[in-house]
């Protein structure tokens, strides 16, 4: 009996998978006889000779459309009145293969109106983060008239303002044949690269004249190069940094398998044999291998959790990563961090879809992370005989909060600048500390009020805040609030709190009439008991009372 074996690879990472159809599903097997093996060494030799020549630039393709599916992910524009021309999926006689995109009146796919004037346009949106050096491929037919009747392409960044493709055609201008014809490789400009952008394929015709077919398109194809990875400018020694120089688990983190049931666990030494294209992946990278675990009906979920860093200094805090998910049905990664030292954790990206091999990933943790002590960052594969994911470079930089201490050198008026330790008056953007050595404790007016990033009140210490007539806040705060010592007031006093994620630390009990105000998406965590004259959470604002 001849058996006959498909073998699919993949250059990227060496992988060789055999299977006896072309579909993969439940097929993949592992080799099973000499000769399969033999056969899988042929290939591997010669994927290694293509490799030598492998360019690293690469086009990927961003868009592909024969239009065999319908035409659901495009936008047609069109022009009132039910006999005007307009774009349409078509397969008469004037197709090129089964379906196509043609201009064409009610009642022929081959011919357009010739004594309506028409200006539509076909557009898709197409995601090029990411990429560079874009080209346009396509198929085209355009008889029309020459000057009045003929299609153009255009590109757009925002679906509205359109740009005219001049390059492909007649500089640009598609018309005199109704036989179809290719473009290839146009250059679509460097203003499109690394964001999401529109094609659009334009017909317009005067009311005078012309002859069939109208504008059609087929095979419309987009390719791009991958913006390789900039290695980051600042130093890594931030807040947080690991490249995984190590061959095992680096120190204070944590590998977990979530489930329990030893469906696997995130591995250092790249036990599959993944070429993964990090800045850093000559030392290693920290990868989860579910092809390389294998076909054992086990579901996955592996969490990778860092040690807890020190966010407490710093107003602004940013993340990159470098990673590379190659996705299979059915798997996703997730990156979720946490500001309480792992007791809960909120999701900073949930994706199935797969990255470039590598791609560079960065997200402002500062609504997460800013103000708090006990940070952590958890990876998550989760899926069952899939691919993999493999994470690298990670690095957690801040811009620091400006900090001041309250020295209360000249009086206790807190907006003087004389009073505190860097002679200047605290702002949103400043850590406030009011020690209990201060020989005057501060006192904020009601016309002019205090802020502060967060503030913290050593024992001892105190904070008196004047009435507010006007309502609007005496003391604002958009970071934590940590008080161990006492708020006063001298009546109806506002304190108001504006961060996201924060939290209020300490014990409220003597400033009965000071009323709280959680506003515009504010949200904070309560660590201890609060007696207040009224809590206002308006506009999106949230308290956890936390027990209490």
């Amino acid at each position: 009996m001849i058996e006959t074996w498909i073998v699919f690879f993949s250059i990227s990472d060496c992988a060789i998978t055999i299977t006896k159809s072309n579909y993969r599903g439940a097929m993949k097997t592992k080799f099973n006889s000499d000769t399969h093996l033999m056969t899988a060494v042929i290939l591997l030799l010669i994927m290694l000779l293509v490799n030598v020549h492998y360019n690293a630039s690469a086009q990927t393709t961003l868009l592909s459309e024969d239009f065999e599916s319908g035409s659901t992910a495009w936008t047609f524009t069109t022009n009132s009145g039910s006999t005007q021309n307009y774009w349409e999926v078509s397969n008469g006689t004037c197709s090129n293969g089964t379906n196509q995109l043609m201009v064409r009146r009610n009642t022929s796919e081959c011919q357009y109106r010739r004594n309506r004037a028409t200006d539509v346009t076909a557009s898709i949106a197409i995601d090029a983060t990411g990429y560079e050096n874009l080209t346009l491929d396509f198929d085209w037919v355009c008889n029309g008239e020459a000057g009045n009747d003929f299609g153009q392409v255009f590109y757009s960044l925002d679906g509205n303002n359109w740009t005219l493709l001049t390059t492909g055609g007649n500089s640009g201008v598609y018309q005199g044949t109704s036989t179809w014809g290719s473009e290839s490789d146009i250059s679509i400009p460097s203003a499109v690269d690394d964001q999401q952008f529109y094609l659009g394929f334009n017909w317009q015709n005067n009311a005078s004249g012309g002859s069939f077919p109208a504008f059609g398109v087929d095979n419309v194809v987009v390719k791009g190069v991958s913006i390789p990875i900039t290695p980051p400018t600042t130093s890594p020694s931030g807040i947080f940094s690991e490249d995984f120089s190590g061959s095992g688990l680096p120190s204070g983190w944590t590998n977990n398998d979530a489930t329990g049931t030893g469906a696997g666990t995130w591995s250092f030494n790249n036990p599959g044999g993944r070429a993964i294209n990090t800045t850093t992946q000559a030392n290693g990278f920290a990868i989860f291998d579910s092809d390389n675990i294998g076909q054992d009906n086990k579901y996955e979920q592996a969490e990778l959790i860092t040690p807890a860093f020190d966010c407490s200094s710093y107003a602004i805090v940013n993340l990159q990563l470098e990673h590379y998910f190659r996705y299979y049905t059915p798997s996703h990664y997730q990156i979720s961090i946490s500001n309480d030292n792992g007791s809960n954790y909120s999701t900073l990206a949930l994706d199935s879809a797969e990255t470039a091999n590598a791609a560079l990933w960065t997200a402002d943790i500062s609504s997460y992370a800013a103000g708090f002590s006990q940070v952590r960052l958890k990876f998550t594969y989760t899926g069952s005989w899939g691919y993999y994911w493999a994470i690298d470079d990670i690095l957690v930089e801040g811009t620091a909060a400006d900090s001041a201490a309250w020295t209360g050198a000249v009086n206790t008026n807190w907006n003087l600048a004389g009073n505190w330790s860097n002679n200047s008056i605290p702002t949103t953007s400043t850590a406030v500390l009011i020690p209990a050595s201060a020989p005057r404790m501060p006192f904020v007016g009601s016309a002019v009020g205090a802020a502060a990033f967060n503030l913290t009140i050593e024992s001892g210490a105190t904070i008196t805040v004047a009435t507010d007539s006007s309502q609007g806040g005496n003391l604002s705060i958009t970071g934590n609030l940590i008080c161990n010592g006492t708020i006063n007031n001298t009546g109806n006093a506002h304190i108001r709190l504006t961060g996201a994620d924060k939290a209020i630390e300490g014990d409220y009990t003597g400033g009965n009439d000071i009323q709280w105000e959680i506003e515009n998406g504010a949200s904070y965590l309560l660590s201890g008991d609060l007696t207040t004259y009224g809590m206002r959470i308006v506009d999106g604002g949230s308290l956890d009372m936390n027990g209490h």
